[in-house]
């Protein structure tokens, strides 16, 4: 599975995104109002997901789509 398929499924099901919404430049905190809760959530079932370890901290709820991928894309490469 590909990052931004599986970053976009679990976003439209956590926080109930149109796929419209999903968009690379969009913020999680600023854009879809993510709180520090949902946050976990996206993380952890995002590491279920890509059978990966995000390290705590190393997203935040500031950060794009786009960062988000980027960060997740290393994770995976490293796996």
């Amino acid at each position: 599975m590909l990052v931004e398929d599986a970053l976009k499924e679990i976003l439209i099901e956590k926080i109930e995104i149109t796929p419209e919404e999903f968009n690379p430049e969009a913020k999680l905190a600023d854009d879809f109002g993510v709180d520090s809760t949902e946050l976990v959530e996206i993380i952890l079932s995002l590491e279920k997901a890509l059978g990966i370890k995000i390290p705590e901290g190393r997203i935040k709820k500031n950060f794009s789509i786009k960062e988000m991928v980027g960060i997740i894309e290393e994770r995976v490469a490293l796996a």
